[in-house]
């Protein structure tokens, strides 16, 4: 990899060194670097991806041919005359439209990730899943999620663009003020005296609902369905842990400081590595530990079953029998 690169930056120096004696200003170096340097460090990219290191190098050496008017290794990155944010703006906002090669490499692994997500060739698919497997990647599926994602690369193309495209398929669907309503006076209604019954079993979790309880649940999963579709059960096992919204009783959200405990291991990250949930019967339904042997302490047994009335409480599908969901479906405006 470091090799490829290597050689990618000596034909830069070489390409870029007329450019760099008949250039006066950091605005057309600029219109230099996002026509020339980076379209060359993203076919780099694509084929061998980057370390930490190198990205840190390919940055420094932009931003030292933008401002010093020199594509040469620099251990810091020159400073310019406008902060960094700004300088990154295109011309109409104030800015100098100044590159920068991480946002590159993750736009372009996104793409990727996306790409082979939604191809429906079977070779196209045959090769992401064997480029994923080098790195360690286990065949997850690409799952909509809310939660937060920091911004930065990873250690493969794969796992830099999963989590983007992700975020951007959960971008129709955001978390708005009838959401978070909802959600509160469903939590409020998981109470004894409203008809909901909860008893631990040999097996897991016991949740009943009375019919007029399971009615109210009933009446918001049919809202759902029509603003959002039908409903994935495995989706909701391969959610991280983090993106269920743990509420208290009265219906406000709780830190999740408060469940360390679900979260013993540093290796769980999915909501089917703690539990599985199953359908018992009409208003019956069962939450069985994955990775805690029963019967649970009496502290991790109170904080099993506020994540199980909040994972309810967020995904009120559950409630009702589920269908086979081995096959995605989808609706699409294309062509229609």
């Amino acid at each position: 990899m470091r090799t490829a690169w290597d050689r990618a930056f000596k034909a830069l120096s070489a390409r870029l060194s007329l450019a760099q004696r008949k250039t006066n200003t950091v605005h057309q170096r600029a219109k230099l670097a996002s026509a020339i340097i980076i379209p060359k460090l993203l076919y780099e990219g694509r084929h061998a991806w980057p370390s930490q290191d190198v990205v840190t190098e390919a940055d420094n050496r932009i931003k030292n041919f933008i401002w010093r008017s020199s594509f040469a290794r620099t251990d810091r990155a020159p400073a310019g005359w406008v902060g960094a944010a700004i300088a990154g703006l295109p011309d109409n906002l104030g800015g100098l439209v100044i590159p920068c090669i991480k946002t590159e490499l993750m736009a372009l692994g996104t793409h990727k990730v996306g790409k082979w997500a939604l191809a429906e060739n079977p070779l196209t698919q045959m090769i992401g899943d064997i480029l994923q497997l080098p790195h360690g990647l286990q065949k997850r599926a690409l799952v909509p999620r809310h939660c937060k994602i920091p911004c930065k690369l990873r250690k493969s193309i794969w796992e830099t663009g999963r989590p983007w495209t992700g975020l951007h398929w959960a971008q129709d669907n955001s978390h708005d003020e009838e959401q978070e309503g909802a959600e509160q006076s469903l939590r409020r209604l998981l109470k004894l005296r409203y008809g909901l019954r909860t008893t631990w079993q040999a097996d897991g979790l016991s949740c009943n609902f009375n019919s007029r309880l399971k009615e109210q649940f009933q009446d918001w999963t049919r809202k759902r369905t029509a603003n959002r579709g039908k409903f994935s059960y495995r989706a909701v096992l391969e959610l991280p842990l983090q993106a269920i919204r743990i509420r208290t009783a009265t219906g406000d959200r709780a830190s999740w400081a408060t469940s360390a405990s679900l979260q013993a291991r540093s290796t769980v990250d999915k909501v089917g590595e703690v539990l599985s949930v199953h359908y018992v019967g009409s208003g019956n339904i069962l939450f069985l530990p994955t990775r805690s042997t029963l019967p649970l302490p009496s502290r991790a047994a109170h904080q099993f079953r506020e994540l199980c009335l909040s994972i309810l409480t967020q995904f009120p599908e559950l409630v009702t029998k589920r269908h086979d969901d081995d096959h995605l479906t989808g609706d699409s405006p294309i062509g229609g």
